[in-house]
């Protein structure tokens, strides 16, 4: 797998998986928000309901692609959003204010973070750590703790610029013990500048392309570029309790002290290589419904994704497509897609999802979603369509309201009929005129039971 890049902002080849995380939505200054920090709680978004979650600083976020948190339990601190810049101020007491992206969705080996930070406020009295790993071993990376004290099981990876006569980076490590300066002073105070990141968490070397020269990054190390200037180090994952199989997490650390200053960080973008397949298939289910059975599906991504194909089975071995629904092309985003069946088997429909790419390959995914479309033992129907009339008849256990509707294959309602059925044998007869020849549904409602039968008009 390889990394690449055209120009000091790399990405990934030959396909990009970019994540832009949401800090703030636009410049628009009815989006700007001040927060402080809040004893024992923090701010998160979406909000799951967590009782330690006290509000929403960042924008809501629906799609599922990452979650958004701010912890300081200093009320001193100050988490800003304006214009699309995120301030941190620190706390005037050593505790740490702290931002995370977490859970990212479909994360890999091999990411690549890129952020804007402003260090124009800041003189490095108070250290600020960028950490990024998994959380699925630990909460270093979300909790109030610094995650540059020590080796921990969700830290990959972790450097931070300090004052030690002047401004330097430093990073921890690989045994997770101290830390060491780097060799050159890339990251400045009193300046903007581009930080980015190349993780490689896998056990051997990848090569990536920088400016167009390939650079190889050894296993479980990272590089650093400022500015398009690149680090000389290789820099180590931090400690051996890492094992985590892919990085989903970063988080940027202010710490607290006596002297209040500022970092401002902007443009986040993580990126990933792009997924073995085209499309992430995050969830596919179906359901009976009045009019049919309904299938409901979502994505975390897409990549070249011109449509989908729905097949169906009766006997949950010999599928065949039954509709074509138009995929998202490239995506980063969650997407979800939903189709109703109206004309199911009766019994038991089994159906799967056909990915078709932009090239014309296609992938079947292995996941059976299985509806019964379920008839009362008690209610059977039979329908003959006339010249001008449906004819209809079944069997009720019981007396009760009932209808009876005709759609054809693109749903569209022509007949529809409600009336009083007895215990026993019903026959029913309704006009309707000018129906043109083919396939139709029948639906018959009755007693909480549903029935549904294609019928052809000849």
């Amino acid at each position: 797998m390889g990394l690449a890049a055209g120009s000091a902002q790399a990405q990934f080849s030959p396909y990009n998986r970019v994540i832009n995380v949401d800090w703030n939505r636009g410049v628009s200054p009815a989006n700007d928000t001040t927060a402080n920090g809040v004893a024992s709680k923090f701010y998160e978004s979406p909000n799951n309901g967590n009782l330690s979650i006290v509000g929403r600083f960042f924008p809501n976020i629906t799609d599922g692609r990452y979650i958004l948190r701010a912890l300081s339990y200093a009320p001193s601190t100050e988490f800003k959003l304006a214009g699309g810049l995120l301030s941190i101020k620190n706390a005037n007491e050593n505790k740490i204010a702290k931002v995370a992206t977490y859970n990212i969705a479909n994360a890999d080996a091999l990411v690549k973070f890129s952020f804007t930070l402003d260090l124009t406020n800041y003189t490095g009295d108070n250290a600020f750590i960028i950490a990024f790993g998994n959380i699925a071993n630990g909460n270093t990376l979300t909790s109030s703790s610094s995650p540059f004290t020590t080796a921990t099981t969700d830290v990959f990876g972790a450097f931070r610029v300090v004052k030690s006569g002047n401004l330097v980076t430093q990073f921890r490590r690989a045994d997770g013990s101290g830390q060491t300066n780097t060799a050159v002073k890339l990251i400045k105070e009193n300046a903007s500048q581009t930080i980015e990141v190349f993780a490689n968490s896998n056990a051997t070397q990848q090569t990536y392309t920088y400016n167009a020269a390939p650079v190889i990054i050894p296993g479980n190390t990272y590089h650093i570029y400022v500015d398009g200037v690149k680090h000389a180090e290789d820099f180590p994952k931090v400690g051996t309790a890492y094992v985590a199989p892919t990085i989903n997490a970063i988080s940027f650390v202010q710490a607290g002290g006596a002297i209040v200053e500022t970092t401002v960080l902007s443009n986040l973008q993580i990126t990933y290589p792009s997924a073995t397949l085209p499309v992430s298939l995050t969830s596919f289910s179906g359901k009976q419904e009045n009019s049919g059975i309904r299938l409901n599906w979502a994505t975390a991504s897409e990549l070249n994704n011109n449509h989908f194909e729905l097949l169906r089975s009766a006997n949950g071995k010999d599928f065949a497509s039954i509709t074509t629904i138009a995929g998202n092309g490239t995506s980063n985003q969650a997407n979800t897609y939903s189709y109703l069946d109206r004309a199911p088997e009766t019994g038991t429909n089994y159906y799967k999802l056909k990915q078709v790419d932009n090239d014309g390959k296609s992938t079947i995914h292995t996941q059976v979603v299985a509806v019964e479309n379920a008839l009362a033992s008690n209610q059977t129907l039979s329908v003959f369509l006339g010249n001008n009339t449906l004819s209809a008849k079944f069997d009720a256990s019981e007396q009760g309201n009932a209808s009876i509707s005709l759609t054809d294959l693109s749903g569209k309602k022509v007949l529809s009929k409600t009336f009083k059925a007895d215990k026993g044998i019903n026959n029913v007869d309704a006009e309707i005129t000018g129906l043109a020849p083919g396939i139709y549904v029948a639906t018959l409602l009755l007693n909480g039971g549903r029935t549904s039968i294609k019928v052809v008009k000849n």
